[in-house]
């Protein structure tokens, strides 16, 4: 199992890995540039990594 990396779609920073099988969503706060932003989690695909979506 790879863990997919989720970045701000703001200003791309890395907020945190999500493993496969992750369902639900969350609301996080970038360390850079202080923005809050609500994650659905998308349908795992390996090896890939995500900008965050509202």
């Amino acid at each position: 199992m790879k863990a997919t990396t989720i970045y701000c779609k703001y200003c791309h920073q890395r907020l945190f890995d999500m493993t496969p099988g992750t369902k639900g969503s969350i609301e996080i706060k970038c360390t850079r540039c202080r923005k809050i932003i609500r994650i659905t989690f998308p349908e795992y695909k390996e090896n890939k990594d995500y900008l965050a979506t509202e």
